[in-house]
């Protein structure tokens, strides 16, 4: 019996005996059985693939950068320099420069990222996301090393309750 399927049996038994001593919610039931559903997941099975990543080039202007956001209705954008991810980039940080007087500078609102192989399981970025502050945001890439995808906070908890 591997790891997983000695978690799952014990949550099996603890379960029983939860609900024969009506010790927990039924919310907060399903929200356990949730998270063990998608534990053992991998993350290119929970990231949803029609998303369209906009990627931007250390190389663009201001203009460029506020053309692209306001075309596009993502949060977050990643930012590449010679193909190599150097953060990214959240609109409304970018949005802050459009009134005020201040010079911009890309490295100023590029905020790291997490980059992770996309089969990896769901459970260890999610213990990412709890270790490295303000950061609830990754980028999936594939055995090629390229981009397959992004991937938020918001979506895994997302899939606990689906």
């Amino acid at each position: 019996m591997n790891t997983i399927e000695k978690i799952k049996q014990k949550y099996i038994n603890y379960k029983k005996y939860i609900e024969y001593q009506d010790i927990i919610d039924l919310d907060t039931r399903k929200i356990i059985k949730g998270i063990i559903k998608i534990s053992h997941k991998k993350l290119k099975n929970i990231i949803n693939t029609k998303k369209k990543i906009i990627l931007l080039n250390t190389n663009q202007t201001f203009d460029e950068y506020l053309n692209i956001i306001i075309k596009n209705k993502y949060s977050y954008f990643p930012v590449i320099h010679q193909n190599y991810i150097k953060g990214i980039i959240k609109a409304k940080d970018l949005l802050k420069y459009v009134y005020t007087k201040k010079k911009f500078f890309l490295y100023k609102i590029l905020k790291p990222v997490i980059i992770i192989p996309e089969n990896k399981r769901v459970d260890l970025l999610f213990q990412k996301f709890g270790t490295e502050k303000h950061n609830n945001i990754a980028i999936l890439i594939n055995k090629n090393a390229k981009i397959s995808g992004i991937i938020t906070i918001n979506d895994i908890l997302k899939s606990i309750f689906d």
